[in-house]
């Protein structure tokens, strides 16, 4: 008795401590977004099985404190023993039967199958599921594409831990039970960390991760794991494995039903079901350009100005010849933090404030773009090599040259499925043990089906154009060109040679590579005959300069050469916004030259806005503004207290 009364109080203290922490978290958004739709579900669910279970354990002890003896029922107990009375002797005599020996049960083993299952269906086709469907335009894949791959990953899984543990049950039942315990406070722990407390991810954008924000969240791990450790042996203890085992079933029985009512709902919620466009974004053309007219968008994704700007005026005074007859605007700044908007604000021209719902938007937006408009107008042959941030409709296809239909699958299931276990791995461990998979989630988004396709990839790109001279002919030509730029993670020197994971590899080295492959394509228009007659605006979707803050990404790269320039590198110190792109794209087709090409509000100076968003939090905007500071001052960009919402 003493024992249990010894044990009764840290299951209590475990039992709040394990259910109540997670109330404190602080939202850090990823870079595709492990739903948090499901997260105030999934936490309602987790509490109402720990009281369930809770009650169920303890039920007799609650049934005895609430009613005490009353609702025992009166038995009657027949003794063993015989006791009867010899009259020719006046003794008492007893005669004793011996006990029939009872069977002993046979341990269950269908815990350790019920388990095999849980964590299979949780870790293998739950999750990877669930990450499809609330993220389902970041994938060019359907959902019929991924299910067969991802079953086999299940069955193979669950296979593994059933094998397991019927070895274990052979060796020893006692030791079998011991290996239930931990299997479930396993589950447990998964099922918390990577279902509920998803919204406390660093960004996997490829961004380097400042670890040491993250104390609380790391604290947070500590406690889930140390809570489901205390609280199952505490449990296993106090039950016996008789008791404790039927428990096991019960708990990730349940769990495994949630999660499957959860991915349901997702699917529902976010068509899921729907069959993709077999689109395939090929690079098609990309070296054929007009001998009349041309005009380029050229996007290096996450290209800083302040970090240029800096290279360009100490150790890198050369990259003036590179961009010889452009004029480069240091003072820049851009509209948004992140490229899933920041991407069709330069390709449309139009601003997303939450007027609807992103996409519904974003289709409206290329109806309407003045710029595409007019180059339909115009007959411009366009161009989109994009890898991933411009959806393609149906009635696009004809829009586009490089765009078809092709009938493809994964290019590689095996390194699919090697991907897909390590996002697995970065969502469902313990903080401590993330860091070591930095990048998972944003390598979900690359998996391209053939080598038609176009790549964003820097060293694909600058190969491109050394292996594919320039050619010629009479359509006039747009293209819309958008690549990995300086985006992290820091892999190339400046030669593109990659120096990923080593000490060398820096943002500035990333930079540098961009700046090599401008240099190539510039040279390859040069030596095509096509850079004169050819409008281009060179500019990153977002800065930079702060490797792991988002509110220092404000002032992006941003050049423009008209047609027939030619004069050495202007550098402007015009105040230039980003919401000046659509008129800047409309002089310059006007034949305006790339000093005279920002609008004259400029040259008054007013204030500049720029919104702030969470990474895929697109549905809340925060307004910035900033006024008469550089671009490059982020404390200088102040909240105006409007917020956009849907």
């Amino acid at each position: 008795m003493r024992q249990r009364k010894f044990i009764r109080k840290p299951i209590y203290f475990c039992y709040v401590l394990f259910f109540g922490f997670f109330l404190t978290t602080i939202p850090v958004h990823a870079y595709i977004d492990p739903s948090v739709m499901t997260y105030a579900i999934q936490a309602i669910a987790g509490i109402a099985i720990a009281l369930g279970t809770f009650a169920g354990v303890y039920w007799k002890k609650l049934k005895t404190l609430l009613f005490g003896d009353a609702l025992e029922e009166d038995k009657e107990i027949e003794s063993d023993h015989l006791e009867f009375h010899d009259p020719s002797s006046g003794k008492t005599r007893t005669i004793s039967f011996p006990e029939t020996p009872v069977k002993a049960r046979k341990t269950p083993f269908s815990p350790a199958v019920v388990l095999a299952v849980a964590l299979g269906f949780m870790l293998c086709l739950y999750k990877p599921l669930e990450l499809y469907v609330t993220n389902i335009h970041e994938f060019e894949y359907d959902i019929y594409t991924i299910f067969p791959y991802l079953l086999l990953l299940t069955a193979v899984v669950i296979l593994i831990i059933v094998i397991l543990y019927a070895i274990v049950y052979r060796i020893s039942p006692s030791f079998y039970s011991v290996m239930v315990l931990l299997g479930l406070i396993a589950f447990v722990a998964f099922f918390i960390q990577g279902n509920l407390l998803v919204n406390d991810l660093p960004p996997g954008d490829g961004s380097v991760t400042d670890w040491s924000q993250y104390h609380t969240e790391e604290l947070h791990s500590i406690l889930i794991w140390v809570g489901a450790i205390l609280l199952g042996i505490g449990s296993y203890l106090w039950l016996k494995p008789r008791k404790f085992l039927p428990i096991s079933n019960l708990v990730s029985g349940t769990i495994t039903l949630i999660l499957a009512a959860t991915l349901v709902v997702a699917i529902v919620r976010n068509d899921g079901l729907q069959h993709k466009t077999q689109v395939c974004i090929g690079n098609k053309n990309m070296n054929v350009m007009s001998s009349d007219q041309n005009m380029v968008i050229f996007v290096v994704d996450a290209m800083d100005s302040k970090t240029f700007h800096d290279l360009l005026t100490t150790t890198e005074p050369e990259y003036a010849d590179v961009f010889e007859d452009f004029t480069y605007y240091p003072d820049t700044l851009g509209a948004y933090p992140w490229t899933k908007i920041a991407v069709p604000q330069l390709f449309t021209g139009f601003t997303y404030e939450c007027q609807d719902e992103f996409y519904k938007w974003y289709d409206n937006a290329l109806d309407e773009s003045a710029l595409l408009n007019r180059l339909k107008e115009e007959d411009y042959t366009i161009g989109l090599y994009d890898q991933m941030d411009v959806p393609i409709r149906e009635k696009d296809l004809e829009v586009y040259e490089n765009v078809s239909i092709e009938t493809y699958g994964l290019q590689n299931p095996k390194t699919f499925l090697m991907d897909e276990l390590r996002a697995i791995f970065f969502i469902y461990m313990p903080f401590q043990l993330k860091k070591y998979e930095p990048y998972a989630l944003f390598n979900l988004t690359n998996q391209w089906p053939s080598d038609t396709y176009f790549s964003w990839h820097d060293d694909t790109t600058y190969y491109f154009f050394q292996d594919h001279p320039i050619t010629l002919d009479e359509e006039k030509r747009f293209r819309f060109i958008h690549i990995e730029g300086a985006h992290p993670p820091y892999k190339y020197d400046r030669n593109l040679n990659d120096i990923e994971d080593t000490g060398e590899a820096t943002y500035e080295q990333n930079l540098q590579a961009t700046i090599t492959v401008l240099e190539q394509y510039l040279r390859s228009l040069k030596e095509g005959g096509a850079f004169d007659n050819t409008a281009i605006v060179i500019l990153g979707d977002h800065g930079y300069e702060d490797k792991i803050h988002s509110h220092t990404r404000q002032n992006p790269f941003l050049m423009v050469k008209g047609f027939n320039e030619s004069h050495e590198l202007v550098v402007s110190d015009l105040p230039v916004s980003y919401f000046y792109l659509p008129e800047i794209y409309q002089n310059l087709l006007d034949g305006t030259t790339g000093e005279a090409v920002i609008p004259s509000i400029a040259k008054t100076n007013p204030p500049r806005r720029y919104f702030e968003f969470a990474f895929d939090e697109v549905d809340y905007l925060e307004e910035m503004e900033l006024d008469h500071a550089h671009a490059s001052d982020a404390d200088a960009l102040l909240p105006t207290g409007k917020i956009y919402r849907q």
